[in-house]
């Protein structure tokens, strides 16, 4: 075969591919079967921009509600914070912490000295039971402020 045959059987065989293609894809129209893929396309791109706004909706909610329980939250804890910090210091007696020292060598500031009984704790002690004092605060305000919410919602 010459070239001009092989390019002549090449130039026939792309027609024909391309024939059948343009056959194929009308015939699927004439079928209605493009159709149909179109509108479903069409169909589930509604359905998940619907579903998209829907999500934004629901999440703008949330995000209100959270603000809502958030600052309850806050609001306790604030005046939790506010008591702590006006609180005296825990007192305890012998019995619990007896005094490392005899009586009679005592300092004069003591506090065993006013209180023979007992005494105060120390202020790392002091701020180790305020810390947890705020910890438990905080677990027990999200939850207090939780149900305060969804008793106003009628949620229960």
């Amino acid at each position: 075969m010459t070239l001009t045959a092989k390019l002549y059987a090449a130039l026939g065989l792309i027609l024909i591919l391309i024939g059948t293609h343009w056959y194929a894809y009308n015939a699927g129209d004439r079928n209605g079967t493009n159709a149909i893929k179109v509108a479903t396309l069409e169909a589930s791109n509604k359905a998940l921009i619907t579903r998209i706004a829907e999500n934004e909706a629901e999440t703008k909610k949330q995000d209100k509600i959270n603000f809502i329980i958030q600052k309850a939250s806050n609001d306790e804890l604030s005046q939790v914070r506010a008591d702590l910090a006006n609180a005296k210091r825990v007192r305890v007696g012998s019995n619990l912490c007896p005094p490392a020292r005899a009586s009679n060598t005592q300092s004069p500031g003591s506090s065993q000295e006013t209180d023979p009984s007992g005494g105060l704790v120390s202020e790392s002690t002091q701020q180790s039971i305020n810390e947890l004092i705020i910890k438990v605060e905080e677990g027990l305000a999200a939850g207090r402020a939780c149900q305060a919410f969804v008793e106003q919602n009628g949620m229960n």
